[in-house]
């Protein structure tokens, strides 16, 4: 039921709105805007598989190098990391699946 009322309000109340926005983008510009965002989505997956990846070489025991590490490290440290993630594990001892 909360899917259907929540199908409705997106569909009665958001749509219109958001379409609203949508159009007053001018038609030369929408391939450009669509590009900026599809690339700005792009650059934060990369990096937030590298963060992750960081993330589990540092809880591995691996001492950041100089330059990309580093910056990860520093900006996205053990602490920040654990509580962007709070329910995933790096330890495959711990994880959960069935």
């Amino acid at each position: 039921m909360m899917f259907g009322a929540l199908g409705t309000v997106w569909i009665k109340l958001l749509l219109p709105v958001f379409l609203k926005v949508f159009n007053l983008i001018p038609w030369k510009w929408r391939s450009s805007v669509t590009f900026v965002v599809a690339a700005f989505m792009l650059v934060n997956g990369v990096m937030t598989l590298q963060a992750l990846d960081n993330w589990g070489a540092r809880k591995a025991g691996h001492v950041p190098q100089p330059g990309i590490e580093q910056f990860y490290a520093e900006h996205f440290n053990d602490e920040v990391m654990a509580n962007r993630f709070q329910s995933m594990t790096i330890d495959p001892n711990k994880s959960v699946r069935s």
